[in-house]
């Protein structure tokens, strides 16, 4: 049946694809595609808000040849998340050119962009004491244990996993329990990268909330089991993208579209037209949800849709569906004339 755009829908209520999606198929329209997707996120890495640069900088992590230009001065950025973000990015790209910016932060005044300085040198095969990440794991801020949780999971050093088993064991007083919750998962997902998988049933255990402030939770255990690539928690998603799971529990539209990004990370195209639901949302952070399912599932049919969704009036959605657009098209450039390289 026709959808309010004009666009025929499925039987589950997805919309089918647009003559657009074949378009695309076509190199030339695809590099073209993606060199706009990249002048929007250079753009907004440099004049956005903090949030639009911060994910600006993440969308451009696939063309390091194009973010080169501009790292150095988004490591030098006044917001700590960009600075930080800007580290991890330089890190994982290994841009051996940022060497003496890294090294600069540090001495940053904020410990999480000290950190991922520390992270982004140890990629970049730089000497560099990791230790204070370590002991990042004993403050009494549940945030930033987390974060270190987060990094040491990322550098991959199993020797880590002691130390994260003792964070887990230490007492956060004073601290928010949504939080706490947060520092749990999130400790637990980094002993998992590191091999210890006695931790993956706390993070399922996540996926079934037993109560409103459970959700947060729920939304970021979605995320977890999408980057862990955990099959086994597949039907569990399928459930948690619909309205209503299997418990009668009414399922917000962010934990919603959570489970659907997590199943597209799985290989999964269940929940996709979750994304169909929520693109034209009134809510701007569904609209961005939405365009990062997009770029998650990974298909054809979606470019007309992001290619639209990046003339959004709000920064956040148009750096969101270029980041979909960037995903879409990565390692499908090779021979065409216009492609980044």
């Amino acid at each position: 049946m026709p959808g309010r755009d004009g666009r025929t829908t499925t039987e589950d209520g997805r919309a089918a694809p647009l003559a657009g999606g074949r378009a695309y198929q076509d190199p030339i329209a695809r590099a073209t595609l993606r060199e706009r997707a990249i002048t929007l996120l250079s753009s907004a890495a440099t004049n956005g808000q903090p949030e639009e640069r911060a994910n600006a900088i993440e969308g451009l992590a696939a063309t390091p040849t194009r973010l080169a230009p501009i790292i150095d001065q988004l490591l030098a950025d006044p917001n700590i998340g960009v600075r930080s973000v800007a580290a991890m990015v330089a890190g994982r790209a290994k841009m051996v050119s940022t060497v003496p910016s890294l090294r600069r932060l540090l001495d940053d005044s904020s410990p999480q962009v000290r950190a991922s300085a520390m992270y982004a040198l140890n990629r970049c095969g730089e000497p560099v004491n990791i230790t204070p990440i370590a002991t990042m794991l004993l403050d009494p801020s549940p945030r930033l244990r987390a974060y270190a949780a987060f990094l040491l999971g990322e550098l991959g050093e199993p020797s880590a996993n002691a130390m994260l088993r003792d964070a887990g064991r230490r007492n956060v007083s004073k601290s928010d329990a949504a939080e706490v919750r947060i520092m749990d998962l999130q400790l637990a997902e980094a002993r998992v990268k590191l091999g210890d998988e006695t931790t993956l049933p706390e993070i399922r255990a996540a996926l079934f909330p037993a109560k409103p402030e459970d959700l947060e939770a729920t939304a970021l255990a979605c995320q977890i089991i999408g980057g862990i690539r955990d099959a086994a928690s597949t039907n569990r998603l399928i459930e948690l993208v619909r309205p209503i799971d299997d418990k009668k529990q009414v399922m917000p539209a962010e934990v919603r579209l959570s489970a659907a990004s997590a199943l597209a990370k799985l290989g999964q195209r269940h929940g996709a037209y979750i994304a169909d639901q929520f693109r034209a949302n009134k809510r701007e952070v569904l609209r961005a949800q939405a365009a990062m399912v997009y770029g998650e599932i990974g298909e054809n049919e979606n470019l007309p849709l992001l290619a639209d969704m990046m003339n959004d009036s709000v920064g956040r959605v148009r750096v969101a569906a270029a980041a979909g657009i960037m995903k879409i098209t990565e390692g499908n450039t090779e021979g065409m004339t216009h492609a980044d390289p």
